[in-house]
């Protein structure tokens, strides 16, 4: 879109000629949703930052070390379980690792 609303983006009709008239429009309608946009970008910014506080208080109140630590690397590093379950190792599989987290958040 902000390509879109440079000058020198003139609409080509389908003869291939020039819609000046409907540049204007479109270059202030392409402005105003990109300024939109960014609004709503930065609004969504801050409310991840909130949630991520909210998430990163919630895991440092698990007393249990290795449901802590399984959660900081489901939810806030991104792996998956087996991944997860592979460094927490001690025979841990990614289906009990699973089961062990679910079962502590469902308590809460």
């Amino acid at each position: 879109m902000e390509n879109a609303s440079r000058p020198g983006s003139t609409v080509l009709d389908k003869g291939g000629g020039a819609r000046p008239s409907d540049c204007k429009d479109r270059v202030g309608n392409f402005l105003s949703e990109i300024d939109d946009l960014k609004e709503r970008i930065e609004y969504l910014k801050r409310e991840i930052q909130r949630e991520k506080k909210k998430l990163h208080a919630f895991i440092d109140g698990v007393n249990d070390e290795r449901i802590r630590m399984a959660l900081r690397l489901k939810y806030l590093h991104g792996l998956t379980w087996v991944q997860t379950a592979e460094i927490l190792g001690d025979s841990y599989t990614d289906e009990s690792i699973k089961k062990l987290c679910y079962k502590y958040i469902s308590t809460k």
